[in-house]
């Protein structure tokens, strides 16, 4: 099927294009210890977004799990997070890639951990 020229600009500005950039961004799941409550994650966060080309970060303190996304083409140097991480008082135990496919959040991650 071939698409008219209108119907995929419209696609593009309802968001198909912003998807597929966003496939392109790499995602990391940090398990950290020591989060325990809310301001303990902001500080956190707080650092963390000072990395260069971090797009966004989400914190589930219930089981120490910090997602976030680096931009487009961004790398992510452990050793820099890993000072951070302890910068801010907390324990870096692991740093997983996560699939650009994935739609998980933390609070996925709490209801699997859960069960």
């Amino acid at each position: 099927m071939r698409w008219p020229a209108a119907s995929l600009a419209a696609l593009a500005l309802a968001g198909w294009a912003v998807a597929a950039q966003a496939a392109d961004a790499a995602g990391y799941r940090l398990t950290v210890a020591g989060l325990v409550c809310r301001l303990c994650a902001y500080s956190l966060e707080r650092r963390l977004k000072a990395l260069p080309d971090v797009a966004q970060i989400e914190t589930d303190i219930a089981t120490g799990t910090v997602l976030f996304t680096m931009q487009s083409g961004a790398t992510l140097e452990r050793g820099a997070l890993a000072r951070i991480v302890k910068g801010a008082g907390f324990t870096l135990s692991g740093v997983e890639p996560l699939d650009p496919t994935s739609s998980v959040t933390p609070a996925d991650t709490a209801r699997k951990s859960a069960r």
